[in-house]
């Protein structure tokens, strides 16, 4: 086991999760899922380049999507024979000499399968983006842009449903300034975010749009129903704090886009609208992540398709439905405007460091986006990004940072194969530290192999009740790490 000081990405606190492990996830992953991705992003490019008019107009930009055809069908072809990684080359991120060094440092010849299951998955997707970063026409593409958006249009019911209940949540906190009563919607909100996160187009990799909306079923409504599935909720620990709140800022990491982000937003907005916050920094993906990850586009077309009251919905036929959409929209926006939402797109959180690292001054990653449209509009900005200086904000300026989703945990945890009984503040590591402790809230339903703080015994009886409640999604933790008050 190693040490604090040992830890590495090679050399995580405990055993790490690692492809060459039969029967793991990460195994199956790596040999099964990653590979569907990229064949389905071969695809979305071949599907978008085959309707253009063959002429001297379009003749470059139908050439690079054959070359980066030609590019993931090598990616793809490493991936599946084992072969050792390889450097990134120079592109418009500016990151490849931190990527670079890390392998070069830690998993030097490792493979797809031998490198640590958390390197290989990001670096899966960082060689993705370089595929199109080195071209000139689809430098800014979005090869995830159409099932993110396809998958929110079939959530419409459950986003139009949830805008009408928050906006009576708001109004019944302007009007009701007992403790009972807001938290009551507190319960219910945090559970809602808790639950958007089901849908993670990383793993559902044969979705049927028709799936969607049972997938999100309970548009708010069935927190009881749910709460048998929340094996580790410490939501009543995070209430205590909440209730001392008076305008503090908040940070969300987020996780996926459509309707995860939707319920986050407004989870966010009652936040605001109740006093207990004043700002919230929301995080983006600084490129496309893990397939349904959040970038700041789409943070802004999602607020612009509620503005424009669904205009692609297929089930919604009740106008004031539509109107509560629209109104939430438009006070959304002029959160962003007016700065009591600010969105960024730091590069460390797409990098493969474990936040363990955040404390510990990761070299800077110079992000070529901060003029780039893809990056920008209201309350957007991008940073150079060292992560001491990304950790000193956090830590000096939120009242709680709020990591929603699957990665993001694993992150939090280092990836690797703790005890199921290991209490979230150990398995923190310097997050829950004295001196770099951060007020750590983590919203997380099972998608992988990987968990911890549960009580003795409850690991084998949650075995009995659901072989796969590790890695199906069904069953969520709630897990929270605040510094002890002076």
């Amino acid at each position: 086991m190693a040490t604090a000081t040992e830890v590495t990405p090679s050399c995580p606190p405990r055993p790490a999760l690692i492809g060459t492990k039969k029967g793991t996830f990460a195994y199956f992953t790596i040999k099964d899922r990653l590979p569907v991705i990229i064949t389905r992003v071969v695809d979305h490019v071949y599907r978008t380049y085959s309707v253009l008019p063959n002429d001297v107009a379009h003749a470059d930009t139908i050439r690079e999507a054959k070359g980066i055809i030609e590019a993931l069908g090598k990616l793809r072809y490493e991936m599946q024979t084992d072969k050792p990684l390889t450097p990134l080359l120079q592109d418009n991120m500016g990151d490849h000499l931190v990527w670079n060094s890390i392998m070069e440092t830690y998993f030097p010849q490792k493979t797809w399968f031998s490198a640590t299951w958390l390197f290989s998955e990001c670096y899966m997707y960082r060689r993705i983006y370089q595929c199109f970063s080195l071209t000139t026409h689809w430098r800014d593409f979005d090869y995830f842009a159409e099932q993110k958006k396809d998958t929110f249009h079939a959530s419409d019911r459950a986003v139009a449903a949830l805008a009408d209940r928050t906006l009576a949540l708001c109004q019944e906190a302007t009007m009701q300034l007992d403790e009972t009563s807001r938290h009551t919607a507190f319960m219910e909100l945090a559970q809602a975010s808790l639950w958007g996160n089901k849908t993670d187009l990383s793993l559902l990799v044969n979705l049927d749009l028709a799936d969607v909306h049972s997938l999100q079923g309970g548009e708010g409504g069935h927190a009881q129903d749910r709460s048998s599935f929340i094996v580790v909720n410490h939501l009543e620990a995070w209430w205590a704090q909440v209730r001392t709140w008076s305008g503090v800022r908040i940070d969300i990491v987020l996780d996926n886009s459509g309707f995860e982000s939707f319920v986050d937003l407004v989870f966010a907005h009652w936040l605001v609208a109740t006093g207990y916050c004043s700002k919230v920094v929301f995080h983006c993906k600084a490129i496309p992540w893990f397939v349904s990850d959040t970038t700041i586009p789409d943070f802004h077309w999602l607020v612009q398709t509620c503005r424009d009251r669904f205009q692609h919905a297929t089930h919604l036929t009740n106008s004031e439905h539509l109107g509560g959409l629209e109104t939430l929209g438009d006070q959304w926006q002029d959160h962003l405007m007016l700065g009591r939402w600010e969105l960024r797109a730091d590069a460390f959180w797409t990098s493969p460091y474990a936040f363990w690292h955040l404390p510990r001054g990761t070299a800077p990653v110079p992000v070529n986006t901060a003029g780039s449209a893809a990056n920008s509009g209201p309350g957007a900005s991008s940073h150079t990004t060292s992560s001491a200086a990304l950790f000193a904000d956090l830590q000096q300026n939120s009242a709680a940072v709020i990591f929603k989703g699957d990665l993001n945990y694993r992150k939090l945890l280092y990836d690797c194969e703790w005890d199921l009984t290991t209490p979230f503040s150990t398995a923190l590591g310097p997050l829950a530290q004295v001196g770099t402790q951060l007020p750590v809230v983590s919203l997380r339903t099972s998608k992988c192999d990987l968990m911890v703080g549960l009580q003795p015994g409850q690991g084998e009886e949650l075995d009995k009740r659901d072989p796969k409640w590790m890695v199906n999604g069904k069953f969520a933790v709630i897990e929270v790490s605040f510094p002890d008050k002076a």
